[in-house]
């Protein structure tokens, strides 16, 4: 906000495709903790029910 107040274009420009970027790589880690915690849960469920045969 304060590139745009002091009319540097460019910069504010570079700070928001930084920011995005950043975003969509965070998004892109939450998936992959997301995938781990998937196959740790299909893991323990699958001790379970052998557990229980």
């Amino acid at each position: 906000m304060f590139a745009l107040f002091v009319d540097q274009l460019w910069l504010a420009e570079l700070c928001f495709g930084l920011a995005l970027g950043l975003l969509v790589s965070s998004l892109l880690v939450s998936l992959y903790e997301i995938m781990i915690s998937t196959k740790a849960i299909e893991a323990e469920l699958a001790d379970i029910v052998a557990k229980g045969r």
